[in-house]
């Protein structure tokens, strides 16, 4: 996929009428009939999950009952702080030893655990349908495991899918009993056509006014661009997370020869020559485009994290983004 894209802009720039956003020949939309989308997700895998939860960098202010801790104060859980009585106070929560010792009337504070939104925004563009293994397929397996790491937790879990110019909502579940309707929701999508990133997402941010942590799955191959619709997204009350997935013969293909490449979104091919000097320029310019992302979410306070699909997803759920401080 990234390897055709560099080659149709040197086409261009040759004033070549070819366009590609395809890696292989005759690549098709979608999984094999035979290929279960959810295969290795089971009680095995769900259970790994439950000794890890999400990290929120943000301040929650909405009051709702969970399990992560916030500046808010109540009057239930663990012991926080004092502060004086007024009418109306519940008078179970007075310390009368200190209205012993002191003459005064003070009511015990603690930590208010609130509720954290996940947002998983999902990238269903035909370009994720590509690679061994499919992006689109660790992309859903990633999904349903972030999923189940929020809603163990009793925080709400928000599905979207990124498709056109448009953020299509597919659910939300706030029970971890609902993993199985979250997992066919993610199931009812294949990925197909192209995906405007910065305006797909900039619609999402319009929705509505997000709290908690939004991450977006995609390989990011968005023909306008990914800029604007994450600067959107950094500049809310979410805290944003990329997970970049790319698959392994993106990073290192194995291409040569004379080679008519076709576009797994548009259909249009283009005939190339691929060297070993082309191979070595294409890394070049691979790494060039990884160290953009990187400074470009660095500098807008947002997580970035490329993974191939070779990874295991329970080696990144439970160390990678351990270690990036997107889950504890």
């Amino acid at each position: 996929m990234i390897f055709d894209r560099i080659l149709r802009r040197r086409a261009a720039a040759r004033g070549s009428s070819g366009s590609t956003d395809g890696l292989r020949r005759g690549c098709t939309v979608g999984l094999s009939g035979s290929q279960s989308w959810d295969q290795g997700i089971d009680d095995v895998f769900l259970s790994q999950l439950r000794q890890v939860a999400f990290v929120s960098q943000r301040k929650l202010t909405d009051g709702r009952t969970g399990e992560h801790s916030s500046h808010r104060r109540s009057n239930a859980l663990e012991f926080a702080d004092y502060r004086s009585y007024t009418p109306g106070d519940d008078l179970r929560r007075v310390d009368w030893n200190a209205y012993l010792r002191l003459d005064h009337l003070f009511v015990k504070l603690a930590d208010a655990p609130e509720r954290l939104d996940l947002h998983l925004l999902l990238d269903i563009s035909g370009s994720m349908a590509w690679g061994h293994p499919d992006k689109f397929g660790y992309a859903r397996r990633l999904a349903v495991g972030l999923a189940y790491v929020a809603l163990a937790h009793m925080d709400a879990t928000n599905l979207h899918a990124l498709r056109g110019a448009h953020c299509i909502r597919l659910s939300r579940e706030e029970s971890p009993a609902a993993v199985g309707k979250l997992m066919r929701a993610i199931g009812s999508v294949k990925p197909e056509g192209t995906t405007d990133l910065d305006a797909a997402l900039c619609q999402y941010v319009g929705m509505a006014n997000h709290r908690g942590v939004a991450v977006l799955i995609s390989d990011l191959l968005s023909p306008a661009g990914y800029q604007a619709g994450l600067e959107r997204l950094s500049q809310g009350t979410l805290r944003p997370v990329v997970i970049h997935v790319l698959s392994p013969e993106e990073m290192s293909p194995s291409l040569e020869g004379d080679l008519e490449l076709k576009d797994v979104e548009t259909a249009d091919t283009v005939k190339v020559s691929v060297d070993w000097g082309t191979l070595v320029r294409y890394r070049r310019w691979l790494q060039q485009w990884f160290r953009e992302i990187e400074q470009f979410c660095s500098r807008r306070d947002i997580t970035y994290v490329r993974v191939q699909t070779s990874y295991p997803v329970e080696q990144l759920l439970l160390d990678r983004l351990r270690r990036e401080r997107v889950l504890r």
